[in-house]
């Protein structure tokens, strides 16, 4: 530009001496760019409108659109922040912000896009997983083993004197593939009540005329699970895969969209059905937990000391259940018979540890030895060394049932594989930071959930940069900018590889038990009088005629 400008004003007034400087009073803004012309502090001499900003095409109708404009959208697809907060950051640096509506509309426009390039990136992962399945098992079959689990953007327990229906308006279902180390996502059904158009005017949507971007009608179980699965599974099954085993979560009918999909005979394989491990530890916890034993199970004084070494109880015994199942499949070797023919007498041997009868474990038991120093007593963290429970025959029975939620020959035929749904719960959390439940996206919400899982599938750093790429605002290489984002790609990967590693692993386990430790070692000291929460705790008659539910 000024390049241009010094020639022109020295042609047009080869004696002036004015200054020049750029017209301010007329500068246009477009976002986050501007258009500035150049004028002269004493002659007439004006310049054209110069866009100081790269362009490109996003393949919608009208004039090209600033670069910029494009990438701090795609920016704003992977971070929980909308238009509204990026104009406030803006206004609080005091730069001029770009325009609510024209923000909106580049949203949309470029959520397309990004649907779009993430459904091919999808397509790619799923036939690399499929290539690497049949060259390990040297065959032809294109079943793989799958992970799925659902998303909402509110709970769908309650929302009383709101809606009488579920509180949840979205739900993301993701699909992962069970084949590579990187368990990519490898397919999305994304499903929305909202349509600002029929909130406006008070349409029934999905089928009101004109634009609706809801896919449900508000009556719609949003909650449907079998149906999200089906719709990803038949996704998968057009490109040529099917599932060989699914696993979900214990409370889901996922499984029921895999099973519908055989027998209308749309793939020729039987999946089969696997349980999350952790979700099946986390119901066993739980099952403990509701159980009423004994009064004198549990030592301690008061009962809230023996309902709070119950809960510690129910914790202990979940993980003495997962760590008796890893080392008798790491012993056995594959020999999963072995595994179910061992479990079958541990159960007795574990129920019997907690008593102080160590003669069982000496036998049916990988982490208990039974001897002095070499017991689970020993090795546990949540509980004391010299922890003892008091079972009557009722009590072992109740017990024994608690175990048997892990440790029974059915729960063990659905866990054989130790797999579980982590992947996709780990994508759950990232798309809670697109689509967090303190702000709803309606018009973008399909975009921002297929730009989370871009992320996942490839990175935070090349996520960017093929995202950018598929806008039209390509981000050139070996500049700080590249850079940058090639920093964020490695530490990411850094991240990961640490985490796995034995000595992470350690540091973790670590960790758990100074809490518990300093858990403990405070609770101890505190007082039932120095209680800083209670319910109706500043209530002025508690317990009284007006308030008789209200418990001191």
């Amino acid at each position: 530009m000024w390049n241009e400008v010094f020639t022109e004003h020295k042609q047009a007034s080869p004696k002036c001496g004015g200054k020049l400087h750029c017209d301010l009073d007329s500068e246009e803004q477009v976002g986050l760019c501007w258009k500035e012309r150049i004028v002269c502090s004493k002659c007439k001499y004006t310049s054209k409108f110069y866009k100081l900003y790269a362009e490109t095409r996003t393949g919608t109708r009208g004039p090209p659109a600033a670069s910029p404009n494009c990438g701090v959208q795609v920016g704003l697809s992977q971070t929980p922040i909308g238009n509204l907060n990026m104009r406030k950051l803006c206004l609080s640096a005091n730069l001029p912000a770009p325009s609510a509506s024209g923000m909106q509309k580049k949203a949309s426009q470029i959520s397309k896009i990004i649907e779009n390039e993430n459904k091919k990136d999808m397509k790619k992962q799923l036939q690399h997983a499929k290539k690497i399945h049949q060259i390990a098992q040297g065959t032809s079959d294109s079943s793989i083993p799958m992970e799925g689990d659902g998303c909402y953007n509110n709970p769908l327990y309650s929302a009383v004197g709101k809606t009488p229906y579920q509180p949840a308006t979205q739900v993301t279902y993701v699909v992962a593939e069970g084949v590579t180390r990187k368990r990519s996502v490898v397919s999305l059904c994304a499903k929305s009540k909202l349509c600002p158009i029929g909130a406006r005017k008070n349409h029934s949507c999905p089928d009101h005329d004109g634009d609706c971007i809801a896919d449900l009608k508000s009556s719609d179980t949003v909650g449907n699970e079998e149906k999200w699965a089906t719709e990803c599974l038949e996704d998968i099954a057009e490109q040529g895969v099917s599932v060989s085993r699914f696993t979900t979560d214990p409370d889901s009918k996922a499984f029921l969209g895999a099973e519908k999909l055989y027998r209308e005979g749309r793939v020729s394989n039987r999946p089969e059905h696997r349980l999350d491990t952790r979700h099946v530890s986390d119901n066993q916890r739980k099952s403990i937990n509701k159980t009423e034993f004994s009064a004198n199970m549990f030592p301690g004084r008061t009962k809230e000391i023996r309902k709070k070494l119950q809960r510690r109880f129910a914790i202990d015994v979940s993980k003495r259940c997962t760590t008796e199942v890893s080392m008798s499949q790491s012993k056995n070797a594959g020999d999963f018979n072995s595994v179910k023919r061992e479990m079958s007498h541990t159960t007795n041997a574990i129920a019997d540890c907690y008593k102080g009868d160590h003669r069982l474990c000496k036998k049916y038991s990988y982490a208990c030895k039974g001897e002095a120093g070499k017991t689970w007593m020993n090795r546990t963290r949540y509980l004391a060394k010299d922890f003892k429970v008091k079972c009557t025959k009722g009590d072992k029975d109740k017990l024994a049932k608690c175990i048997d939620v892990r440790l029974s020959q059915k729960v063990l035929n659905l866990t054989k594989e130790n797999s579980n749904s982590q992947k996709a719960e780990a994508t759950n959390r990232c798309l809670r930071r697109s689509l967090p439940r303190s702000t709803t996206f309606s018009r973008t919400f399909k975009g921002r959930a297929h730009s989370a899982i871009h992320s996942v599938n490839n990175g935070p750093g090349d996520s960017i940069k093929m995202l950018c790429s598929a806008v039209g605002c390509d981000i050139p290489e070996n500049t700080r900018v590249s850079r940058a984002l090639d920093a964020m790609q490695k530490a990411n990967n850094q991240r990961k590889t640490y985490a796995k590693t034995p000595k992470a692993k350690k540091a973790r386990e670590r960790k758990i038990s100074r809490f518990y430790e300093s858990y403990d070692a405070v609770a101890d000291s505190r007082k039932k009088g120095n209680r800083t929460y209670a319910k109706g705790m500043l209530l002025p008659n508690p317990a009284g005629p007006d308030h008789s539910y209200i418990k001191k």
